[in-house]
């Protein structure tokens, strides 16, 4: 039996943190809803969890053996290539360790800030969470989601690059501006 099944109450399969992911996404959309300022940790939790989906997917089977296939020989090799093929994933890592760790040494975006935001702030509105790339603004939970479902293709072997919200929005602004000319 795996030792580290007593460390986590049994969640250790990725498709397992997947639903969690989930299943905190469903929480932030509450948490905003009621205006509930929880939100930002539940942010901070659902940015660590996509984040950890790559750690439980490199470290068990069969996961690990088609990790393996596809050339990544440690776990630090697979993390950059998650990063490079997802920006939402990029996104989540920068707020999870930013929060850990109240900076980023390595790999720090500069061109990446969160920030909240009230809708209609004269009738009570709703606080919306954003992050902000390269001056382009974009939901948060858009953001958690788009990462959700990159793992979504990546586990079930679907082509990832089109799950992924940031990748496919810069696309579209490039084939738009190719047109445009």
């Amino acid at each position: 039996m795996d030792p580290s099944i007593n460390k986590t109450f049994s969640v250790i399969l990725p498709h397992q943190m997947l639903r969690k992911l989930q299943w905190e996404i469903e929480l932030l959309e509450e948490a905003i809803e009621r205006n509930d300022l929880r939100a930002e940790f539940i942010i901070w939790n659902a940015a660590t969890t996509a984040l950890h989906i790559g750690e439980a997917a490199f470290h068990r089977e069969p996961i690990r053996t088609k990790i393996k296939t596809l050339g990544f020989k440690t776990y630090s090799d697979f993390s950059k290539f998650i990063q490079t093929d997802s920006e939402s994933l990029r996104v989540c890592r920068q707020i999870a360790i930013n929060y850990r760790h109240a900076k980023i040494d390595v790999n720090c975006d500069i061109g990446l800030n969160t920030f909240k935001s009230i809708e209609h702030p004269h009738a009570g509105g709703r606080i919306k969470y954003n992050v902000a790339k390269n001056n382009i603004k974009y939901d948060i939970v858009d953001i958690l989601k788009s990462a959700a479902n990159w793992w979504i293709a990546f586990l079930h072997d679907k082509p990832v690059v089109i799950a992924d919200l940031l990748v496919r929005e810069n696309q579209d602004r490039a084939e738009a501006s190719a047109t445009i000319e």
